[in-house]
């Protein structure tokens, strides 16, 4: 029970830290979705009269047994397009990897049309990360470091996957640097050969 009221609590902090950057009027209203392993629904806000304009989801009659036992980009597709009827409106859900941010996700011939609004868009599973560096001993000696990390996410993938991930990432990155001397070498001994 307290596991629950603790996640409860720190779901309501990080709705409140949104909703003071996100502010939905009837002209042009929030988009709030939510998401689970096996539901998603997406809601259109008016923040200035509170009142939400139009919703769809997973849990509507129009969805019932179709939606199996996960989300997939299909399903928020059709709750998309669901949402869109509702609300009179065409809308593009895509699937993509890190964080797109609007001017990326405007395409050439949406740059000019009037009435189309391109959002931000957040593809990453992993929805928090903490980490603090402690004082380690490793037999006498106590000048080593430990680095803790404790990572969250949105259930897609586990934390140890999303780690290895960005391990990856991170040496696929750093890999230049590493063999650089190596390349210098290489390319001494093959400018060696042409010269002689």
């Amino acid at each position: 029970m307290k596991r629950e009221k603790l996640k409860a609590k720190r779901q309501l902090r990080r709705k409140r830290s949104v909703r003071h950057k996100i502010f939905g009027t009837p002209e042009r209203p929030r988009l709030s979705v939510s998401r689970s392993n096996r539901q998603i629904s997406a809601q259109l806000i008016d923040d200035l009269n509170g009142v939400t304009i139009c919703s769809a989801g997973t849990r509507e009659k129009s969805f019932d047994g179709k939606t199996g036992n996960s989300v997939n980009c299909e399903i928020a597709g059709k709750v998309g397009q669901a949402l869109a009827e509702k609300a009179r409106m065409e809308m593009t859900v895509n699937r993509g990897r890190s964080y797109i941010t609007a001017d990326e996700n405007k395409r050439d011939d949406e740059e000019r049309e009037v009435g189309v609004i391109a959002v931000d868009s957040l593809f990453s599973p992993v929805t928090r990360v903490r980490y603090r560096v402690e004082d380690t001993r490793v037999g006498q000696r106590t000048n080593y470091d430990r680095l803790v990390l404790d990572i969250w996410t949105n259930g897609t993938l586990t934390p140890e996957m999303s780690l290895v991930e960005a391990a990856k990432i991170l040496r696929k990155h750093l890999n230049p640097f590493v063999q650089y001397f190596d390349l210098g070498n290489a390319m001494a001994t093959m400018q060696r050969r042409r010269i002689s």
